[in-house]
C-alpha cells in the first residue's frame, strides 16, 4: 500500500485502524512522508493543522518525490524480475540457488556445537564462583574463630 502512494508521490496523513496499518503509518511519519494521527483520538483543528502543514511544507513532497524516484530506478520491474527467474529455473535448474543449510547435519543446523560451548563456558564459571564462594566462606570462618580465640 505504502509503494502505490511513494508512486504517485503523494504525502500522506496516516490514520491506522488496524493490523499493520500502525507500523506502516509510523513508518510514513519516521520517513518524512507525512503525519500519523490517531484515528480515536484526533480533533477536526488537529486534522486543519496537519493537512495544512503537509500542504504547506514542500519538505514532505521532496523526501516522497526522493523516494518515487529511487522506487523507479529499479533496474527491472516486479513481473520482469519474476519472468527472468522462471526462466533461469527452467534452463538452469534450481539446485545452485539451494541453500547450502540442506546439507549441514542436524546438530550443525541447530548450533548445538556452539550451545555445548557455552553451556560448558557457564557451568565452568559457575564452578569456580562456587569455589570462591566456598574459600572466602572457609577464609571467614577462620577468622571469626581467631578472633573468638583472642577474646578468650
Amino acid at each position: 500500500m505504502l509503494k502505490a502512494y511513494i508512486v504517485l508521490q503523494v504525502p500522506m496523513i496516516g490514520f491506522p485502524f488496524v493490523t499493520d496499518q500502525h507500523y506502516n503509518s509510523i513508518r510514513i511519519e519516521n520517513k518524512g512522508f507525512g503525519i500519523a494521527m490517531n484515528v480515536h483520538k484526533f480533533t477536526s483543528d488537529e486534522l486543519y493543522t496537519n493537512i495544512m502543514k503537509i500542504l504547506g511544507d514542500p519538505s514532505y513532497k521532496r523526501r516522497i518525490s526522493l523516494a518515487s524516484e529511487i522506487f523507479r530506478s529499479a533496474p527491472q520491474r516486479p513481473a520482469e524480475k519474476a519472468a527472468y527467474w522462471i526462466e533461469h529455473i527452467i534452463k538452469f535448474g534450481s539446485d545452485h540457488l539451494q541453500s547450502v543449510g540442506k546439507d549441514l547435519n542436524f546438530f550443525q543446523y541447530f548450533m548445538f556445537d556452539a550451545l555445548a560451548l557455552c553451556l560448558v563456558i557457564v557451568m565452568l564459571l559457575l564452578a569456580s564462583l562456587k569455589k570462591l564462594v566456598s574459600w572466602i566462606w572457609k577464609k571467614l570462618h577462620e577468622l571469626i574463630r581467631q578472633s573468638k580465640v583472642k577474646r578468650s
